[in-house]
């Protein structure tokens, strides 16, 4: 038996909540682009590099499965590492 069975049936009402309110789904998004962020900034110190390291992202948002049903979802591409002066 899958432990996962069920699992998505909680969140149908966040789902329509973010389709709903597009402004809710950026705000995910920044906050989970923030703490990549400050998780490289981090390792980055660790490491010895020195000045204020930036990150950087590209994101896109898919609001349909690819069986289109409504799936509001994100997409990052994130570099591994930071840029230092």
């Amino acid at each position: 038996m899958d432990d996962r069975a069920g699992c998505d049936e909680g969140n149908e009402g966040l789902r329509w909540s973010v389709v709903k309110n597009v402004k809710l789904l950026r705000r995910v998004e920044r906050c989970l682009v923030k703490a990549i962020f400050r998780w490289q900034r981090q390792r980055a110190k660790e490491v010895g590099v020195l000045g204020k390291p930036k990150g950087g992202v590209v994101s896109f948002t898919q609001m349909f499965s690819s069986a289109l049903a409504m799936a509001p979802h994100l997409h990052l591409l994130v570099p591994e590492g930071v840029w230092s002066n």
